[in-house]
């Protein structure tokens, strides 16, 4: 009889106040396709790590049996766990920009992958580079900010197969992407694993991609439940009520023909005033984060765009450093704009400190776990750094930095795509109370149309260039 790839029993992780994993049996055999579901901190990727022997050294971990693809976590030599990480098992991480190289293309990424498990001859390494570009349908090879979403997803998926592995762990393989390229990248995983032969690991929210031959598994606060599948109901798109329209006032900000090179998109017209919240909605790829970076002035763009009576596209140095306190953006991906290096609490005072430098050490501190209490995280989360935190709490970290310098404008792109339902509706109800107590605009970036019309008083699509009209912007109906 075969063993299982995955063997564990009495599993437990936990820090010095709680435990974090309690998994008392677990057994997972070849071929299996395994749904790993769970709130966001529930410990999802954290078992994923584990798996691998990547548990965090500041955790205790203990086991009577913990066997990945034929490996003894518990006796591994370090040249087992490498021949296990990117060899026997591969991983898709959680949020792709921040796992792939952005120094190196994608061909070059998946040849590192090879040469750190494999002697092949240049000739062979490339013949099979090219098969498993065809194979995830990937048609270009670029650096990974020039990809979009799906793209960079197909790219962290060529190099987790790089070495045909036994098992594949595909973290949140979907996340931030709109639900036509969420599907093709979960059939493309299906079919891998049919045409591999391979057991799969999938942690992710979306039910919905959750098939009949699928294992479910669900986490909850670290205790693992077999054979159980708690899914979420979809948000009633027709019961929600529109945001109450802001009170009339001048524009606080006013794009004209805003055209980025490298995008095929009409120019973009836009009218902004306070409190208002107006929404870019397009598929995935289509250049909506462009946009917003465009406005944000951190990539170049023709145009105009009016804020307090100045240009933006015609500020330099210190008059576009000042403009930069009101004017705030929220990236797609949190894990990747937030230093891995720096503590929480200095992460989200940087730009108090840069903007402000009268306030002393003791001022911002309090600040800053004014601002994390209002975000309903706790203070105490100042002294800690990103990778402890779940996906949602570093989505509400980044929230903390933009909003502890009380901005005029937020620019958010995909802020709750990469949520589960409870913490995208909970986040969505926190930013429409924040935006009613600060009266600050918000220019979103999403695909997802729920999210837009529970926050968008106005919604404008992205048209191509060959058509006449530049853009289009009626409202959600009621």
């Amino acid at each position: 009889m075969t063993s299982p790839i995955i063997s564990i029993r009495d599993l437990t992780l936990r820090d010095h106040t709680k435990f974090l994993l309690d998994i008392p049996l677990l057994t997972i055999d070849h071929g299996a396709a395994v749904a790993l579901t769970g709130p966001s901190g529930a410990g999802k990727s954290l078992l994923a790590a584990t798996l691998l022997g990547l548990t965090p050294p500041a955790l205790t971990r203990s086991a009577h049996q913990l066997t990945i693809a034929g490996i003894d976590l518990l006796t591994a030599s370090p040249q087992q766990l490498r021949r296990l990480r990117g060899g026997l098992v591969g991983l898709v991480f959680q949020e792709p920009l921040d796992a792939l190289d952005p120094l190196q293309r994608v061909a070059a990424q998946i040849e590192g992958a090879i040469i750190l498990q494999q002697s092949l001859p240049r000739a062979t390494r490339t013949a099979r580079i090219r098969a498993l570009l065809a194979e995830v349908g990937l048609t270009r090879d670029d650096y990974p900010h020039r990809l979009s979403g799906g793209e960079r997803q197909r790219a962290a998926l060529a190099i987790a197969l790089a070495n045909d592995p036994l098992l594949l762990i595909a973290d949140e393989p979907a996340t931030a992407l709109d639900p036509g390229s969420a599907s093709a990248i979960f059939a493309l995983l299906d079919r891998t694993r049919q045409h591999r032969s391979l057991t799969t690991l999938l942690i992710t929210h979306d039910h919905s991609q959750i098939t009949s031959q699928t294992i479910p598994l669900h986490l909850q606060a670290g205790q693992l439940k077999t054979n159980h599948l708690v899914r979420s109901t979809p948000y009633p798109i027709a019961n929600v009520a529109k945001p109450t329209p802001p009170t009339p006032a001048p524009p606080i900000l006013t794009v004209k023909n805003l055209t980025v090179a490298h995008l095929n998109l009409a120019p973009l017209n836009l009218t902004l005033h306070p409190g208002e919240t107006i929404a870019l909605t397009a598929a995935s790829g289509t250049g909506k984060s462009s946009l917003l970076l465009a406005i944000a002035r951190l990539i170049p763009a023709r145009g105009e765009i009016m804020m307090d009576g100045n240009n933006l596209i015609q500020c330099r140095n210190a008059a576009l450093r000042r403009r930069r306190a009101d004017l705030q953006i929220l990236f797609q991906d949190p894990g990747s704009s937030l230093s891995p290096r720096m503590t929480i609490g200095s992460i989200i005072a940087e730009g108090l400190a840069h903007h402000h430098p009268e306030l002393d050490r003791a001022t911002l501190a309090t600040r800053v776990a004014t601002m994390l209490t209002d975000l309903n995280l706790a203070p105490d989360l100042a002294k800690t750094y990103p990778h402890r935190l779940s996906g949602g709490e570093r989505q509400r970290v980044a929230f903390a930095r933009a909003l502890i310098l009380r901005p005029k404008i937020l620019l958010l792109d995909e802020p709750t795509a990469a949520l589960d339902p409870p913490n995208r509706d909970a986040l969505i109800a926190l930013l429409l109370a924040l935006q009613r107590a600060h009266n600050f605009a918000c220019l979103i970036a999403t695909h997802d149309r729920a999210t837009a019309q529970r926050l968008a008083h106005r919604s404008l699509t992205p048209l191509p260039a060959t058509i006449a009209t530049p853009y289009t912007g009626p409202s959600y109906p009621p």
